[in-house]
């Protein structure tokens, strides 16, 4: 079987040995496979530790941290730490599938938690009776099953688990239309509908920030539409709305960093999807190589932009820090004080 994937990758002029399991690159990816585990899993046990942040508005953080984790252990370890992979045809040709999944699940996640955070300051009543429990868990659903349905269907369509599916995929024109949709609906989109949702987000936390909310009256959104004062009473209060502020800008640093490094590797993927596999310059796997480590790094980046800048999860952080340093301090040994202190000490216990 390997070797009947070896004869088709020839005709084609594909390359049968992944150039990306040189030493030096096995053990870049083998560090960063590592820090994205570490990393998400640190920020998912303080999250999952602490009561506080149990609450439904965090379940789509928990699933996106719980995504990457995936991605670390289902894609770049067996990718690109096994040298074995390229020779088993089910599993070469299934796991191309699973970081496309992955890539599409992280922006899907991102973009429903732009939604919901920008209900949570413009419509602040609405979120608080509806959003919390209603949003969250079947968003959640809702994205988990469309990536693995996007995903699976070439492999009822026009993609199978021969030889020629692990190097080349499908015919290229019909694994080029697929991608063009799947990129196109569920990550050029869901970003377009993200750069819209936290524009709108600052313009209206701004407004919520006016002078008049320091008289205890503001405008906000009411439910029909219309821009009406509300009493302080009928709303979250000030630090409610600056805690959905904070985290907005956080979150949209998160979009920010996700579009930087993903945006280029997705582009120039589908470009190369396009291309005849025997006009493609060797050089210009060695430059999507590069491009591909850049975006796989981000998945570093979001959960310690959301560790460092959600006061919860900080805080939480400092408190098993300092408990730490207490309890190491406890072990020493008594501190002794010096004779002229403990001289004025019964000095002053003789005098009272």
């Amino acid at each position: 079987m390997a070797l009947n994937a070896t004869m088709v990758a020839a005709q084609v002029n594909y390359p049968t040995k992944d150039p990306s399991l040189v030493p030096g690159v096995v053990i870049s990816y083998a560090i960063l496979g590592v820090l994205i585990v570490l990393t998400n899993s640190s920020i998912l046990l303080i999250m999952l530790l602490r009561k506080q942040s149990l609450v439904p508005q965090n379940y789509l953080m928990i699933s996106l941290f719980i995504d990457d984790i995936l991605f670390a252990c289902l894609y770049i370890f067996p990718r690109f730490l096994n040298p074995f992979w390229i020779r088993d045809i089910q599993y070469c040709a299934i796991l191309p599938a699973l970081g496309q999944m992955i890539i599409v699940n992280t922006n899907l996640h991102l973009c429903w938690i732009s939604v919901e955070k920008y209900i949570a300051i413009g419509y602040p009543r609405w979120h608080k009776l509806h959003v919390r429990r209603a949003f969250t868990l079947p968003a959640i659903i809702l994205t988990w099953f469309i990536s693995l349905l996007f995903v699976c269907y070439p492999y009822f369509d026009f993609r199978d688990l021969g030889p020629i599916s692990c190097f080349l995929g499908g015919p290229r024109d019909k694994e080029f239309r697929f991608e063009l949709v799947l990129y196109s609906f569920l990550f050029f989109i869901p970003l377009i509908a993200m750069s819209i949702t936290y524009t709108r987000i600052f313009i209206v936390a701004k407004r919520l920030s006016s002078k008049s909310f320091q008289k205890h009256r503001y405008s906000g959104l009411a439910e029909n539409g219309r821009c009406e004062d509300l009493s302080i009473n009928q709303v979250y209060t000030k630090q409610r709305v600056k805690h959905h502020y904070k985290t907005a800008k956080v979150l949209g640093a998160m979009v920010s960093v996700f579009f930087i490094g993903w945006f280029p590797f997705v582009s120039i993927s589908i470009v190369l999807r396009s291309m005849d596999y025997q006009v493609i310059p060797q050089n210009l796997y060695t430059v999507v190589g590069i491009i591909r480590y850049i975006a796989f790094s981000t998945l570093i980046i979001n959960p310690i932009l959301y560790g460092y800048f959600i006061a919860e999860v900080r805080q939480t952080i400092a408190r098993a820090t300092k408990c730490t340093h207490r309890s190491t301090g406890a072990l020493q040994a008594p501190r002794i004080e010096p004779l002229t202190v403990a001289f004025r000490n019964a000095i002053n216990v003789k005098n009272a």
